[in-house]
């Protein structure tokens, strides 16, 4: 369907505007602006076809790259090292055993029932493994929870991001290998992992000492922060190194830089009240641009949909590791609970808190990008999202039916 240019200016204004509402409803209908913007991207894309669906199709991996940088930037910048250290022990005891015990059933699941590869079951049990950010602290900020649990949501949601990119793109580098030999695929890993993680650490001490020396008042500082991370990404991937590690370290060490400084006993006069204003005004305009990028992101993922893809296989599957995510996280709460007795009252809540989203979108375009393809992981991983955030949209429900912000007080 040919469509005019002043037709596509309005459409795209009137996503931003979706996008922004939507956030703004977040707050009280609990409900994530990701199912409205990926609703008007299937109307618009498949349901209407106002967009041609197939020549978008051919962009997702540069779509989905571009995304993935800006997640590793904002996750990295935003998350506190000490807040982490102080509550590591918990969070990422229960992290690493939902995240593990949910890949564990998943792949067995999709590669013993539904006869998959093996490859491809590891990839999409790794993919489903983590909540997502956005969704998990808003939804918990408003339940009648403990600090500590909140706590332990939000930096299992944070550390998943990282766990979840992190895992994905090490699988996928195995899978390049024709003939795996593990001393020799081992060694490349590491050294991938090496180079992407000091190439992220130096690369970010250096603008540090840029940024804040000699572009501290500048307007356009935060522009220069992401072109570089884009310059750092390209450059570490074109070597055959992790780009998505080396980012996400780059933007770990600008956004905790002062704790950095201090951790490795280094005086320096960079650190001052402006730089930290500076650090915040970064941040601030991060949050517009992730926005910007996100919206447009599950607008593009609404488009691409394939209904022609979807089959009986796929809803028993997605119906099958949901089942297996929900149970996953129930042992995993009932362990917390048994190792400290704080987090009993909320474990049903806990339990339910397993909303999927743009971590898992973006990375699920990685394989294709690589040239692995699993047939059918976008529906599969969009399903996913949808069915999570109504299950945990509804045990938010149930938890505060059972224990009212009224109480929170007593």
């Amino acid at each position: 369907m040919e469509v005019n240019s002043f037709f596509l200016l309005g459409l795209l204004g009137l996503i931003i505007m979706i996008g922004f509402l939507g956030n703004i409803l977040f707050s009280r209908t609990r409900i994530p602006e990701s199912l409205f913007l990926i609703t008007i991207g299937l109307i618009i894309g498949p349901v209407l076809n106002l967009i041609d669906s197939e020549q978008l199709v051919e962009t997702s991996s540069f779509v989905a790259t571009i995304a993935l940088i800006v997640i590793l930037l904002e996750s990295g910048m935003s998350l506190d090292i000490r807040k982490l250290l102080k509550n590591f022990s918990h969070a990422t005891v229960f992290t690493l055993l939902v995240f593990m015990l949910s890949t564990l059933l998943v792949t067995l699941f999709l590669h013993l029932l539904m006869h998959w590869h093996l490859s491809h079951s590891l990839i999409l049990g790794v993919i489903s493994g983590g909540t997502t950010t956005i969704t998990v602290m808003t939804l918990v900020s408003q339940c009648s929870v403990s600090e500590d649990t909140k706590t332990l949501l939000f930096l299992e949601s944070m550390i998943n991001d990282i766990t979840i990119i992190s895992v994905v793109v090490i699988l996928i580098q195995i899978m390049k290998f024709s003939t795996i030999e593990t001393a020799k695929v081992a060694n490349l890993i590491l050294g991938s992992v090496s180079i992407a993680f000091i190439s992220g650490f130096l690369i970010g001490m250096l603008w540090i000492s840029i940024l804040f020396r000699y572009l501290e008042k500048h307007p356009l500082n935060y522009v220069a922060t992401l072109g570089i991370v884009l310059m750092l990404y390209g450059l570490v991937e074109s070597i055959g190194a992790n780009g998505a590690i080396a980012a996400l370290i780059f933007s770990l060490t600008v956004g905790n830089f002062r704790n950095v400084m201090m951790k490795l006993k280094i005086k320096t006069k960079l650190v001052t009240e402006h730089s930290l204003e500076t650090l915040k005004k970064i941040k601030s305009i991060q949050l517009g641009i992730t926005f910007f990028v996100k919206t447009f992101f599950f607008v593009f993922l609404g488009l691409i949909f394939s209904f022609k893809n979807l089959s009986q296989e796929i809803l028993l599957i997605v119906l099958g590791m949901i089942f297996i995510l929900l149970i996953a996280r129930f042992f995993s709460a009932e362990a917390l609970s048994f190792w400290d007795k704080k987090y009993r009252k909320d474990t049903f809540l806990i339990t339910t808190m397993l909303p999927r989203g743009l971590t898992a979108t973006v990375v699920a375009f990685l394989p294709r990008e690589a040239g692995i393809e699993i047939p059918g992981l976008i529906e599969i991983v969009l399903l996913i999202l949808f069915i999570s955030t109504v299950i945990a949209i509804i045990g938010a429900a149930i938890h505060e039916r059972k224990f009212p912000l009224t109480t929170k007080s007593k």
